[in-house]
């Protein structure tokens, strides 16, 4: 049974690792710049670090009981047309709790086909700074995303979904060893909670 302390304890894990990335990148600085190596490092760490959040959130509304209005506001009363991949996401101050689930092969490549610069220039900090304070911002009031995260499994289970379920270890960018401990126990501990995803009851 996963206890408030655990939860408590990778939301700190995760307090810990962002000031970490902060001071790596510099984003405090007061500068408007870093070079692209640093942001690229940074993107890394808070784009592990927002998915090691939603896997808590995830956990937490395990434990939760939706609202039956707020769930019912979240079915579409006019759905896609059958055979369109594009997942309708639920955004909070701008984190987005189930990330697209889409791939365009074709994107890709013409992406690769693009001329790459010659001269690599510093890269805005503006973007990294505000991921970093959402980031932040949440992990002082997780229970908000929560209970939103929990009214959406909700509408999703009345409507036949199959059940969550975390099976990928993440990648993290020089984790402290409690932190790569804690990110590899919760997949599991995911999956557990909900195993009684199909259960009548």
């Amino acid at each position: 049974m996963i206890t408030p302390g655990f939860i408590a304890h990778g939301l700190s894990l995760i307090a810990d690792a962002l000031d970490e990335a902060d001071e790596r990148a510099g984003l405090t600085l007061g500068t408007y710049t870093i070079s692209e190596h640093a942001a690229r490092q940074c993107r890394a760490s808070l784009r592990a670090l927002e998915t090691l959040l939603r896997r808590i959130i995830l956990l937490m509304a395990a434990g939760l009981a939706a609202s039956s209005k707020r769930a019912s506001r979240l079915r579409d009363p006019n759905p896609l047309p059958e055979g369109t991949i594009v997942l309708n996401i639920a955004r909070l101050r701008g984190f987005v709790l189930v990330p697209i689930t889409r791939y365009d092969p074709g994107a890709v490549k013409a992406l690769n086909a693009l001329p790459r610069a010659s001269v690599r220039r510093p890269a805005k900090i503006t973007l990294l700074r505000h991921r970093l304070r959402t980031l932040r911002r949440h992990l002082k009031h997780p229970e908000r995303i929560a209970q939103r995260m929990a009214n959406r499994l909700t509408a999703e289970k009345a409507a036949g979904a199959p059940r969550p379920i975390c099976i990928t270890r993440l990648r993290l960018h020089r984790p402290s060893r409690d932190l790569e401990v804690f990110s590899d126990i919760l997949p599991s501990e995911i999956n557990d909670a909900y195993a009684g995803w199909h259960d009548s009851g």
